[in-house]
């Protein structure tokens, strides 16, 4: 895989009109957390988050390679909160995380 294609660029590749049609549909209430958003996107987008996870290298260990992906997503959404139409409201629960650890999320409000 190309070294200029990252996770980021992969979620940039959809766009924040697309990602944000997807977190008003697919993700019910109007607060979220980000594994809500990172289940559902693995859920939605299989390809893209495969790719995701196929940007890092092969002998890295599996679970930090979806916790390095998870981070990315959460900075998607931290730098993306207006175009996306959420807002960072804090800290959420302590929850099973896709790889496999209790984390504690963070806490999104839609604000459309």
């Amino acid at each position: 895989m190309s070294k200029s294609v990252t996770p980021y660029s992969i979620l940039k590749g959809i766009g924040a009109e697309k990602l944000r049609e997807h977190i008003y549909r697919n993700i019910s209430g109007e607060q979220f957390d980000s594994h809500d958003f990172n289940i559902s996107f693995s859920i939605h987008f299989p390809d893209e988050y495969n790719r995701m996870l196929e940007t890092h290298p092969a002998d890295e260990d599996f679970n930090s390679v979806k916790h390095k992906v998870a981070a990315t997503m959460g900075m998607f959404l931290q730098r993306n909160q207006e175009e996306l139409h959420i807002k960072k409201i804090g800290k959420g629960k302590y929850t099973l995380s896709l790889n496999g650890t209790m984390t504690t999320t963070s806490l999104w409000q839609k604000t459309r």
